[in-house]
């Protein structure tokens, strides 16, 4: 064997593992970013004024048109302001890809699809209010994305889906 030929071996060699190197440290970040968005998710929904803003929005009936919350409401009118914005926000990281919608599925499916019903003409008012059709848009896609996801398969819940789970 000649010396080119070895030094050309030894050449493929090392970008053959070089390109190996990368695509697993490329998966391992990936993982990680998944990882770090899903704990940021679950930290973002434990304040105790964004639990107050579900209870809120989950006891209102549905229907109710913007004027009509703000009365019922009174001054805790401001958490449905707050659970609105902290979902347009999750719906956008999501619609880019950002967090995964299966973690917000997991997460907060329920107050998002009732939220949203409850709270559709509210957004509809507001919308007309300040005449733009994108208001709180990603709150809207979000809902309607986790109930299709949910009408095109079922989830069962984690009770019993993961109820012979061993640590």
């Amino acid at each position: 064997m000649s010396w080119s030929t070895a030094l050309n071996a030894v050449s493929t060699l090392a970008v053959v593992s070089g390109v190996w190197f990368a695509i697993v440290e490329m998966r391992r970040f990936r993982h990680q970013r998944v990882h770090d968005s899903a704990v940021q998710l679950v930290t973002a929904f434990q304040t105790s004024d964004f639990q107050e803003a579900i209870h809120i929005v989950v006891m209102l009936p549905e229907g109710l048109s913007k004027p009509e919350i703000v009365a019922r409401l009174g001054p805790d009118a401001r958490f449905v302001h707050l659970f609105l914005t902290r979902l347009e926000g999750i719906g956008m990281l999501v619609g880019r890809r950002e967090i995964a919608i299966d973690h917000v599925a997991d997460l907060i499916s329920g107050p998002v699809v009732v939220g949203w019903r409850k709270l559709c003409r509210y957004v509809e008012d507001e919308r007309a209010e300040t005449g733009s059709v994108v208001w709180l848009e990603w709150v809207q896609w979000l809902a309607e994305r986790i109930e299709e996801q949910q009408t095109e398969k079922p989830k069962q819940p984690a009770y019993l889906q993961h109820r012979d789970w061993k640590p």
